[in-house]
């Protein structure tokens, strides 16, 4: 996958696109629509969330009325460039907090489930780089915005709540909208994401279950330190399992029940009156205590020790259980770290290898380096001569310059003088041609009108000869 285009470039591209007044298969209200986005966009690189927010609108309700592949190809475009723009001001907004100064004001009092994720804490450049690298020209820019929010919400709170999870983190149309294999490999990277993190709350969960508010005020002093959320109440943590599509499940799980913790059965119990399995006697007033009764207070004292006894030891094992599930969360933590550092060691042995290369590439450099030094050393020298003859040259040339532009001059003069006298002698070659050509036209009308006087002579001559003949021809058949 590649990252995001550029913003500017993105608008001039598409207002280029759009500068012809009809563009086939474009509807001209879609057409100026779009226009209008991109041009205000490539106007100011300040674009404000209000109107973020409504060009988002305007696309939504274009894309209903979308019928072509072009006009959708357009739209989606238009969308693209709205995305970059929120991207822009939702750094502009990160940096305000930075200063101390509130976010830009935007029209609706309440963010969409995939709108802007404005939160206090930066992106990481990681972070930041994961998430440009999800950009695919095949990605629509509505759906790659919705998995990118998902995804930083992530990144800027890992322990998010469940409730956030079940609200904001819906991926079920997410999967309904998928038209292309890179759209489908997207949505299958945040529902794991977002799987991980709901099993995440569920871990935290069932620990609030154990632990609830009250009964552990060192440990919950502690978490609170620590920056974690509050301890809940076991009956605000029961929470269902959902799927990956955000549907309730119906598990063996569900229909648990929270069990009191042990030091509040223990609480109750010395409060209430111990029942045994046989009778206390009441002594008469006056009486001195039996030895069955006396061993029988001696062996509830020593049950009411036990008790103390096995509350404490409840305590502490829930005390260990906490700090097994902190140091199991630590744990993680420092596999990761080491993971990292093991990363990290390795990049550095490899940068350590690659060292003495280093130093023998940047010996070898600086040496050609001094010698290419020591030959421009020279060639400027060189230069600085070859400027001064040349200077030399060119003035000897600018003389000889002065004296050809006077001939040329000169020879401007003459040759003008010889051009008129030849155009006249043309001219007066013009006028004699064309009475030639004149007297050439009478005669040939002239021999055609012989040629046809001929003709018509020669007719009747033979004509006159024929009639002679025939006479004489019929004069001798008489005779």
């Amino acid at each position: 996958m590649t990252g995001f285009p550029n913003l500017t470039q993105l608008c001039q591209d598409g207002l280029k696109k759009l500068e012809n007044p009809v563009v086939p298969n474009i509807h001209a209200r879609i057409r100026g629509k779009v226009r209008g986005i991109f041009s205000r966009i490539n106007a100011t690189l300040l674009y404000p969330m209000s109107e973020i927010e409504k060009d988002y609108g305007i696309i939504g309700m274009l894309e209903k009325s979308a019928k072509t592949p072009e006009e959708k190809e357009l739209l989606k475009e238009a969308y693209l460039a709205v995305y970059l723009a929120d991207k822009n001001a939702q750094a502009r907004n990160l940096k305000r907090a930075k200063n101390g100064e509130p976010p830009e004001e935007v029209d609706s009092e309440e963010d969409d489930d995939y709108g802007t994720c404005w939160d206090q804490r930066e992106l990481t450049a990681e972070e930041q780089k994961s998430l440009d690298s999800n950009y695919h020209p095949n990605i629509h820019p509505r759906l790659l915005g919705i998995c990118n929010s998902i995804l930083a919400r992530l990144y800027r709170k890992p322990d998010v709540s469940m409730t956030e999870i079940n609200k904001k983190m819906h991926t079920r149309g997410l999967r309904f909208s998928c038209k292309t294999p890179e759209e489908k490999e997207l949505v299958d990277r945040v529902e794991q994401a977002v799987w991980e993190a709901r099993q995440y709350a569920r871990q935290r969960a069932n620990v609030r279950a154990r632990h609830p508010k009250g009964q552990d005020e060192d440990w919950v002093e502690t978490q609170q330190a620590e920056g974690q959320e509050d301890l809940q109440e076991p009956s605000e943590v029961q929470e269902q399992d959902v799927d990956n599509w955000g549907e309730p499940v119906e598990t063996q799980e569900d229909n648990w029940e929270v069990v009191p913790p042990l030091e509040a059965e223990s609480e109750t119990q010395e409060d209430a009156p111990l029942e045994y399995n046989w009778t206390q006697p009441e002594p008469f007033e006056g009486a001195e205590p039996r030895a069955q009764e006396v061993d029988n207070w001696a062996a509830h004292d020593a049950y009411q020790k036990r008790q103390m006894e096995v509350s404490d030891l409840e305590r502490k094992l829930r005390v260990t259980e906490n700090h097994a599930w902190e140091l199991a969360e630590e744990l993680k933590a420092a596999k990761r770290r080491e993971e990292e550092m093991k990363k990290e060691m390795e990049k550095k042995s490899f940068r350590a290898d690659n060292y003495a290369s280093l130093v023998a590439s940047y010996n070898k450099t600086s040496h050609a380096h001094y010698q290419q030094f020591q030959l421009s050393k020279e060639l400027m020298e060189e230069n600085y001569a070859l400027k001064k003859s040349s200077q030399k040259k060119e003035a000897e040339l600018r003389g000889t310059v002065k004296a050809l532009e006077a001939k040329l001059e000169k020879s401007k003069g003459a040759l003008k003088d010889q051009a008129e006298s030849q155009l006249k002698t043309v001219h007066l070659l013009a006028d004699e041609v064309t009475k030639c050509r004149s007297t050439i036209e009478n005669q040939e009308k002239r021999i055609r009108e012989l040629e046809q006087k001929i003709v018509k002579i020669a007719e009747q001559q033979t004509k006159e000869i024929i009639a002679k003949l025939a006479g004489k021809v019929v004069r001798r058949e008489n005779n």
